[in-house]
């Protein structure tokens, strides 16, 4: 039907898709979003939006914020996300059907961990990921990380004094014999 990939750079600070034909070299349509360098979270919408050649708006995906306290525990639970997807009436079917992959690709690219948290009661500690930090194609998760301290963290275990190998003998680098002699 088509395909869609992320042109070199993937648009800078914004994300940014190209939409293809089957059999094409050129994108017929871009799909670019609305937010710089911090893409993800579930505080806001999220707006992608779809254009032509000519830069004439064909469509829109929104991955939409949880309007509920029950939407939000849901994705903070899960991977479920609520998506909407809009394009022309007139659209080609094939077209409507390349934006529809599109739809699922950006939400695994964009919003497939998010909100992902982890809790380690043995050691008091929890991180939560708060959003997606985006430059030129790369995506860096932004985490929040709290508790697990009060110990000492050198990745030792401890012990007092200890042996560092040094005898007292200066073996020279190589540890040949050093016995003032004449090897000669």
């Amino acid at each position: 039907v088509g395909y869609v990939k992320q042109p070199i750079f993937g648009g800078g600070f914004a994300p940014k898709l190209q939409v293809m034909e089957r059999e094409g070299e050129e994108p017929y349509a871009t799909i670019e979003s609305d937010a710089m360098c911090c893409i993800a979270g579930i505080c806001c919408d999220h707006n992608f939006v779809v254009k032509d050649d000519e830069g004439n708006e064909i469509g829109r995906v929104v991955k939409q914020k949880p309007s509920s306290f029950q939407e939000l525990a849901v994705e903070v639970a899960s991977d479920a996300d609520v998506f909407a997807i809009e394009f022309k009436r007139d659209l080609d079917v094939r077209k409507k059907a390349t934006m529809f992959g599109a739809l699922y690709l950006i939400d695994y690219m964009f919003f497939e961990n998010e909100g992902e948290g982890k809790v380690d009661l043995v050691n008091q500690e929890c991180s939560f990921k708060c959003c997606d930090l985006y430059c030129c194609g790369c995506i860096l998760p932004c985490h929040c990380n709290c508790g697990g301290g009060g110990g000492d963290d050198d990745g030792f275990d401890g012990g007092e004094g200890g042996d560092d190998g040094d005898d007292g003998d200066d073996d020279g680098a190589w540890g040949g014999d050093d016995d003032g002699g004449d090897d000669g």
